[in-house]
């Protein structure tokens, strides 16, 4: 993210006002130096690297997820925030996440046509980190389904063992599984290529390298060594559970094997 962090800045220096570029589910991705007026909103974004549920609620009060262009908010007083400005990062039809700038003092419109421009390009790079990254958990996933489908009497393939260490069991391994259900009010079907999004969404909460990621039409899969703190799988399940409940699926029955060594 180092080429998205040097745009953010180039933009933050350009403009004289700080720049944040989150993804999709408004957690930061970049964050430049404050320049000018601050709120708590921006501060709580820096300590958190997550937006409460009250701000989840506020940005997407005007619909940015289908906005085509900038969008401008008032100043909130019940959240502390100070006017803002929204540009949806779009590539190759995709949303990628957004570009904010806080409205302090109000933006020009050439301010807001460079901010445009250097936004376009940060969406063509996270279009490329995000193929990039749905290529290796496809991978993964594909690895996950072949090891946990083979019969027990069937060794993984040394292809298989060779790509992924984890799956040499020279340590054990603990496979968390978490089946889906459409709630009452779902706003996403439930398929492959739904929970596939999900697992692309949460991919970053699991422990990396010490990980394998998959799913089915209907479940999210995790082998974790098991000698990883519980704690360290709390962010995936946190994760999880905030991309079912978004989507309106009910995470309806975790199950945690015992080690398995073999």
């Amino acid at each position: 993210m180092n080429d998205v962090q040097q745009l953010a800045d180039n933009l933050a220096d350009r403009l004289n006002r700080s720049i944040e570029i989150d993804d999709c589910s408004l957690r930061p991705l970049a964050l430049t130096e404050q320049y000018g007026d601050l709120d708590d909103v921006r501060v709580q974004a820096i300590l958190r690297r997550h937006s409460t549920p009250e701000v989840f609620d506020h940005a997407f009060s005007l619909d940015i997820a289908h906005a085509t262009g900038p969008v401008r908010y008032p100043p909130d007083s019940a959240l502390k925030t100070l006017a803002r400005v929204c540009i949806p990062l779009r590539a190759h039809g995709e949303l990628q996440g957004y570009l904010w700038l806080i409205d302090s003092p109000p933006l020009t419109d050439s301010d807001i046509t460079v901010a445009v421009e250097t936004a376009t390009d940060i969406a063509d790079l996270l279009h490329h980190y995000a193929q990039a990254t749905a290529n290796a958990i496809e991978r993964e996933a594909q690895t996950v389904s072949a090891v946990l489908t083979l019969p027990t009497h069937v060794e993984p393939s040394i292809d298989l063992v060779r790509e992924q260490p984890l799956l040499s069991f020279a340590e054990s391994l603990t496979v968390i599984s978490t089946r889906l259900h459409l709630g009452q009010d779902a706003a996403e079907p439930l398929h492959h290529r739904a929970v596939r999004s999900a697992a692309y969404e949460v991919g970053y909460a699991r422990p990396l390298g010490h990980s394998l990621l998959g799913h089915t039409e209907d479940t999210i899969q995790l082998i974790a060594g098991s000698d990883i703190h519980p704690d360290r799988l709390r962010p995936f399940r946190h994760a999880l559970a905030k991309a079912a409940e978004r989507r309106g699926w009910v995470l309806y029955g975790t199950g945690i094997g015992g080690a398995a060594s073999d």
